[in-house]
């Protein structure tokens, strides 16, 4: 095989695309696509997400709902019961962080209508906290980097259901000697080539290691996207290799049966 059927790995993004998509969304529900989604400090070059239009109805409701919340809120939020209040103390300790940074948190979550006060100073969650994504799916595109590829997409079962890496196919043999490690990880290996074919060495298993916060952050900064909020760029532009090209991440897209009905519905709420 040609060793040079992708000249680098932003050439394999386009294909990397569309063969996700036909590999994880089915006709049935709408998926969110979207690429360098980034969840605490791990970006995998593309997320695909299965939207739960319950969960974002809920969210899309409530004119104060209409934002993704931070990795802290988030912490906040979700350390609150909705049918008894909780001391600023005790949801310190639990998130670990200072009274004060608790506090201040919980004043801005209280201003925007996710959680409440009680006359005794205790605090309740008013918000809904289901994420909006109940299935995430991550790739990790490397043409050759199959260590390198591993240790990032092990990285991304800390919020994605499961995690492929997608290698340059003339790259087999190199595939084929990594495969032990990536079957005994769960990481799913596919061999993509320039005509759009691929192929599956090792599919991916469901992720043992995903935290819930995980998965709620990654729907968090799913919303933020799909609204149409600003995005910060990303860190890979500021390092030496990097490229200002690809300083900020593709817009994201819905696909399935809903997507022209929830489109809208987005864009008259960002």
């Amino acid at each position: 095989m040609d060793d040079t059927v992708f000249s680098s790995e932003a050439s394999m993004q386009t294909l990397l695309a569309v063969m996700a998509r036909a590999l994880v969304c089915d006709d049935s529900r709408t998926w969110a696509v979207l690429p360098e989604h980034q969840v605490h400090g791990r970006i995998p070059d593309l997320v695909i997400g299965r939207i739960d239009e319950r969960a974002l109805q809920t969210r899309l409701g409530s004119s104060e709902w209409r934002r993704g919340l931070s990795e802290i809120e988030l912490r906040a939020l979700r350390g609150l019961r909705s049918d008894r209040g909780r001391s600023v103390t005790s949801l310190a300790s639990e998130i670990r962080v200072g009274e004060r940074r608790a506090r201040d948190v919980l004043r801005v979550l209280v201003r925007q209508g996710f959680a409440d006060r009680s006359s005794s100073g205790s605090f309740v969650r008013v918000a809904p906290i289901m994420p909006i994504l109940d299935r995430i799916v991550s790739f990790e595109a490397k043409r050759s980097d199959l260590g390198r590829a591993y240790v990032q997409a092990r990285a991304h079962t800390m919020f994605a259901d499961r995690s492929f890496v997608v290698f340059d196919i003339a790259y087999l043999a190199r595939a084929l000697a990594a495969r032990d490690a990536y079957r005994s990880g769960g990481i799913g290996m596919i061999g993509l080539g320039a005509d759009a074919s691929w192929q599956i060495l090792e599919r991916s298993r469901r992720s043992v290691l995903r935290a819930a916060i995980g998965r709620a952050l990654a729907a968090e900064r799913a919303l933020t996207r799909l609204l149409g909020a600003p995005v910060r760029s990303l860190p890979e532009a500021r390092l030496p290799h990097g490229s200002p090209a690809s300083e900020y991440p593709a817009e994201p897209e819905l696909v399935g049966p809903r997507a022209n009905a929830l489109r809208p519905l987005l864009a008259c709420h960002a």
